[in-house]
């Protein structure tokens, strides 16, 4: 299988280019910084350099490919981050209406079935729009909140053995870890299924 993979230094991207190497997939990496992913070049990933915002630099790591790994990063920093996300899901979009029988498994998020007041992952369901409208494979994980999310309370944790949070404390929070997101993205890399589908991942 040759697979493109989009974010392969992020805490989900990095972990799936790993294992699709260790499943012996022919991996095309997408890197803003390639110096980052040396260590996954070294194993045998095929590096290119630019940013997955670009239709071109897409359009080069598809190129003979089967299936595609898009996930779109936070701009936690962006005054528009809608608008980030949109120019974004139209790059990827207006790739995936060249290539239709590419198998594209998308990362949103949980709650990106609303098509406004989900703050930022409005974002993610609009970008699952314009990707089951361009293509004719596309699945849309859809994970809850990520165990790793846990760290950024690691301050108040040691200093009041405490985490402050919008989910009350009596309510059970199921997350999921990036590991186990990682995982499911692979298999529906490796075993593609035709068709549009979402994928709600729910951790224990």
């Amino acid at each position: 299988m040759k697979i493109a993979v989009t974010t392969p230094t992020g805490h989900i991207g990095n972990k799936l280019a790993n294992i699709l190497l260790d499943r012996k997939s022919d991996v095309t990496l997408i890197a803003r910084h390639p110096e980052k992913v040396k260590d996954l070049a070294g194993r045998g990933a095929k590096v290119i350099s630019g940013e997955h915002s670009d239709p071109a630099v897409v359009e080069q790591a598809v190129r003979g490919a089967d299936a595609l790994f898009w996930l779109t990063p936070s701009e936690m920093t962006s005054h528009d981050p809608l608008g980030t996300a949109r120019r974004m899901a139209e790059a990827g979009a207006s790739v995936i209406r060249k290539h239709r029988d590419l198998h594209v498994v998308q990362l949103s998020s949980a709650g990106a079935f609303l098509p406004s007041g989900a703050g930022p992952i409005v974002g993610l369901h609009e970008t699952e729009e314009k990707f089951r409208a361009a293509g004719k494979n596309i699945v849309s994980l859809r994970p809850n909140e990520f165990m790793e999310n846990v760290f950024f309370s690691l301050a108040t944790i040691i200093e009041q053995n405490a985490i402050f949070t919008s989910i009350p404390g009596s309510v059970k929070a199921p997350m999921v870890a990036t590991q186990d997101i990682a995982e499911v993205a692979a298999e529906f890399l490796l075993k593609p299924i035709t068709g549009h589908h979402v994928i709600d991942i729910v951790g224990p």
